[in-house]
């Protein structure tokens, strides 16, 4: 699958499960500004979008979420269980 092909399935899932009423928050792991029209047709009907990716998120997707978090600051503070 191309990447356009992946940002356009994921946005036709986040909108499709939004329709079905399955989630009052989305946590899209992205940094991918492609992304925030989905995210911003979310947060206008009144679901939260919270933002994670490794590094900074784009210029675009930042200001149409609810929060941003970059995983890979917080990487130290994650505790990984081996089975």
């Amino acid at each position: 699958m191309t990447e356009k092909g992946v940002d356009t399935a994921l946005a036709t899932a986040m909108i499709e499960h939004f329709i079905d009423d399955h989630y009052d928050i989305a946590v899209l792991v992205t940094s991918d500004g492609d992304l925030a029209p989905p995210a911003q047709f979310l947060m206008q009907r009144g679901r939260m979008v919270v933002q994670a990716g490794f590094g900074p998120p784009s210029r675009l997707l930042k200001p149409v979420c609810v929060a941003s978090l970059d995983i890979y600051q917080g990487r130290a503070e994650v505790e990984l269980r081996r089975e």
